[in-house]
């Protein structure tokens, strides 16, 4: 299963630079923004991914160019809209969107364009005093 994909990615990654790299170069981000297309409608699948997104740009500013241009802004966001009932999945989204956003010169436009600030807005109304 997809899920099962991006937890064997997670655990091959997790604290590997090298890793994190290969995974990069092979195109991680982009089978991640494919497979959150592909898979909409799957909460779980959404989490893993907006979590594998973070650690890839954490592990790799690259990874990040490459998400961004695999579509991870309009994925994250469609994120965020499409789940808006579940906070823990809203705050790995938020903090995906972030990395995309203040570590790639063109992600904070490409968000403002596909509506990131009203997303942003309405789940910090929605999760107001949490």
């Amino acid at each position: 299963s997809c899920t099962g994909l991006t937890q064997l990615l997670m655990v091959l990654t997790l604290d590997n630079v090298e890793n994190m790299d290969r995974a990069g170069i092979a195109g991680a981000a982009e089978v991640v923004v494919a497979a959150m297309r592909t898979h909409a409608k799957s909460e779980n699948l959404h989490g893993e991914a907006c979590l594998l997104l973070q650690r890839l740009i954490i592990g790799d500013p690259e990874n990040g160019a490459r998400g961004l241009q695999a579509g991870a802004v309009e994925a994250v966001l469609g994120t965020m809209r499409a789940f808006a009932r579940n906070e823990s999945l809203q705050q790995l989204a938020c903090v995906a969107l972030h990395l995309l956003t203040s570590h790639i010169a063109e992600g904070g436009a490409r968000a403002r364009d596909a509506g990131g600030i009203e997303a942003t807005v309405a789940m910090m109304v929605a999760y107001e005093g949490n």
